[in-house]
This record gives C-alpha cells, structure tokens and sequence, in this order.
C-alpha cells in the first residue's frame, strides 16, 4: 500500500523470546522481528520492522493479549537520508566542526 515502512524499538517483558517473535511475526502488518538483546533478566529489546498507521497499537493490543509486558515502544528513524548522514558524518573533515 502507499503506507510507510515503520522500524519500532521494542522492550519487552516476557519469555521466552521466541514466543514474543511468533507473537509479532503473526500480524499482518509486521514484515520483520529481530531480537537485540536481553535489557535485564526478564526483559528484552526487538527490532520490529512493519507499516500501517497504527502498527505500535497492534504490537501491543497482540503482546498485551498474550500476556507480555510492554515496557517501552520508540521509533528507530532508518530513512535513507539518515542512513546517509550516518554514513558521510564519519567521513567529515575535522575542520567542519565550529
């Protein structure tokens, strides 16, 4: 559809991981889950890769209805023009700098 592609930044409370990613993947909306890293014991972060106005909504509607804790949704802004900052910033002459 015309919608834009979304990447969230998943924290959440729940095991086993793998569970939490069956949990995701099954929405339509989402098109991809990666699992980054245990924050603590109990809590893990995902990269959720997706789109559709109201695709955190449904993460979660589907994470809380399978009883896991969401501890924290942000938006990870992976556009070209940042991927292209990223990648001209390491290039900038130290001089640039005021």
């Amino acid at each position: 559809g015309h919608e834009a592609a979304q990447r969230l930044r998943l924290t959440i409370r729940g095991l086993p991981q793998t569970a939490v990613q069956a949990c995701l993947h099954a929405l339509p909306e989402v098109t991809d889950v990666t699992a980054v890293g245990v924050a603590n014991g109990e809590c893990a972060e995902y990269l959720v890769q997706g789109h559709g106005l109201h695709l955190a909504e449904s993460l979660v509607a589907a994470l809380v209805a399978h009883g896991f804790g969401v501890r924290e949704i942000r938006h990870e802004r992976t556009d070209l023009e940042t991927l292209f900052l990223q990648l001209t910033s390491t290039e900038a002459p130290a001089c640039a700098s005021s």
